[in-house]
């Protein structure tokens, strides 16, 4: 079918009478795929019951009434419900929103008119359906052969001396060797961004490594203070020592004055008594 025969049936199906004025209404309601290959347009007409249009691939046109997405598809493609036990939709786009749908789990039993009120209209990719049809379509494309590279020498021809490259000679004005030298001097941000990162390793190990000697600094300084307390203690203790054996002897050197004090004035007998000088 010609380019301007279907134009010219898609504006006999837009035809409506109104208030015995004709004008044309005619409305896209989405493309049909099938595991991702096109299979039917689908239009919305208003001057028949039958108002649901199936364009298919040949440009033939379907008609059918307001029924859901599973049905027009098990109708115009004759499937019986066994066939259609595994139909499912594998994605959505809404026209309404331009983006894919989440909640496309029930629309295959949605009416079209549901559809074109909600969406505006989808695209739907489906599957469950004639999959042995475009299984054999797969295995039945032939794989495209591979194709070894070879140079191809010529017989007699003139050697062609090989390359070389040589340093290409740029003269640069001043003016733009200088912006030239700047943007050579320009950093990235990544750049940036690893030498801040560098930086902030740098100050963290060099914290923990202070705190670090802190810690050592502070318990030296307790084990200093602690054998100043030992020997503070040790000192105290020789001391008292010192002065309980001082104030024995003189505890011992009272006693032995005494003695002799009382050898002075009493004369002590054999028998042990004493008898009192005069």
């Amino acid at each position: 079918m010609s380019l301007e025969f279907r134009n010219q049936s898609l504006i006999n199906l837009s035809k409506i009478t109104v208030d015995g004025m004709t004008t044309q209404k005619l409305d896209f309601l989405g493309t049909i795929h099938v595991y991702g290959m096109t299979y039917f347009n689908v239009f919305r007409r208003y001057n028949s019951v039958y108002e649901i249009v199936l364009e298919d691939y040949y440009s033939d046109f379907h008609y059918h009434k307001d029924y859901t997405i599973r049905q027009s598809l098990q109708r115009i493609l004759c499937l019986n419900d066994e066939q259609m036990k595994d139909f499912h939709i594998i994605y959505a786009i809404s026209l309404k929103h331009g983006a894919y749908m989440t909640d496309w789990h029930n629309l295959s039993n949605m009416r079209w008119s549901e559809v074109q009120a909600k969406y505006q209209g989808v695209l739907l990719n489906v599957g469950g359906i004639l999959k042995e049809y475009h299984e054999s379509i797969l295995k039945e494309e032939p794989s495209s052969p591979q194709v070894e590279n070879r140079p191809v020498t010529i017989p007699n021809a003139p050697i062609r001396p090989a390359y070389q490259s040589r340093p290409a000679n740029i003269v640069v004005e001043t003016g733009c060797a200088d912006v030239l030298q700047r943007l050579r001097c320009q950093k990235r941000l990544t750049d940036r961004f690893e030498e801040m990162e560098n930086k902030k390793r740098t100050w963290t190990q060099l914290s923990e490594s202070e705190s670090e000697s802190n810690e050592d600094e502070d318990e030296e300084d307790e084990e200093d203070e602690d054998d100043e307390e030992d020997e503070e203690e040790e000192e105290e203790e020789e001391e008292e020592e010192e002065e309980e054996e001082d104030e024995e002897d003189e505890e011992d050197e009272e006693g032995e004055e005494d003695e002799e004090d009382e050898e002075d004035v009493y004369l002590i007998l054999r028998n042990g008594t004493k008898i009192q000088r005069k």
